[in-house]
């Protein structure tokens, strides 16, 4: 899934849990707290977590707050190109724990598009390529 609306408007509502307006030019949502995050650019707030590191990181500290650990690295192909690669588990963290440990991972050349792709897996949202 390519970088955009489409995505960032999955992340809004399956893992930040907003409530998507539904006909709004511009594509705009309502957090649990009544305020309004739109993906254009607004005086209110906008929110474009594939392209924007500081909208992805609400994500994240979203999920930490929900328990998943937290990683990102970056690896390459042994030539000149890199890519980040980003990973949510859960479960099965510390000595005799019974949960099993489970590892949501995706990777892009991009890190908040990795990101946004691997909190989907968290989630349960799976999605085309």
């Amino acid at each position: 899934m390519e970088t955009g609306k489409e995505l960032d408007n999955l992340v809004a509502t399956e893992v930040m849990g907003w409530t998507r307006h539904e006909g709004s030019v511009p594509l705009t949502w309502e957090t649990p707290d009544g305020h309004l995050r739109t993906w254009q650019p607004t005086s209110f707030g906008s929110f474009r977590p594939s392209i924007d590191h500081k909208d992805v990181w609400e994500g994240v500290e979203k999920l930490i707050g929900e328990g998943f650990a937290f990683r990102i690295s970056t690896t390459h192909d042994g030539e000149k190109f890199f890519y980040y690669v980003a990973a949510f588990s859960h479960g099965g963290i510390g000595r005799g724990s019974d949960e099993e440990y489970i590892s949501y991972e995706a990777d892009s050349v991009e890190a908040p598009h990795a990101i946004c792709l691997a909190m989907l897996r968290a989630k349960g949202v799976w999605y085309d390529p």
